[in-house]
């Protein structure tokens, strides 16, 4: 029943995102929810419930850099249904990801605002959190804002010469 709840989630994230995300493959999703779920020394698979449903969901990963040996933690989803949005919730998804990770031994942890959902409201919260603005997020063909699978985002431009 969890999966069943998960995957509803999934498909809420990617219909309220305003960044583009590939239409959800079932069993794709359950083979790594095995995987995440049989493997928790590399990810995690945090939720948050309002009784017996499945409200809020946070998964994250061990990952690393190609020149270190350096390893950090990551989130991959972090998304809460928007009636049970609220500081409380988030606050203990990310708190229990955090403590994951540092369980692990992973003292640097990333996380991204991935939906463009109320960027600045979502940037107060990490910060709030001790997390810091680094870098940003960039996304080509298939990252446009609008939802429009398969457009080029051409529209318009121009070639410049320089």
């Amino acid at each position: 029943d969890d999966f069943e709840q998960i995957l509803a989630l999934g498909q809420r994230m990617r219909l309220e995102s305003l960044i583009w995300y590939p239409e959800i493959d079932r069993e794709y999703l359950y083979q790594n929810w095995q995987v995440t779920l049989s493997t928790p020394q590399k990810f995690c698979c945090i939720v948050a419930e309002n009784g017996s449903k499945l409200v809020g969901w946070l998964n994250g990963f061990e990952s690393g850099f190609v020149f270190s040996p350096m390893r950090i933690a990551a989130h991959d989803i972090f998304y809460i249904a928007p009636e049970h949005r609220d500081y409380r919730t988030a606050r203990g998804l990310v708190l229990a990801f955090v403590s994951w990770a540092e369980g692990l031994g992973l003292k640097r942890q990333v996380i991204r605002l991935d939906t463009a959902l109320r960027p600045e409201k979502v940037d107060r919260f990490y910060r709030r959190l001790g997390f810091e603005p680094i870098g940003g997020q960039y996304i080509r063909d298939g990252g446009n804002l609008n939802h429009h699978c398969g457009d080029s985002g051409g529209g318009d431009a121009r070639r410049r010469h320089l």
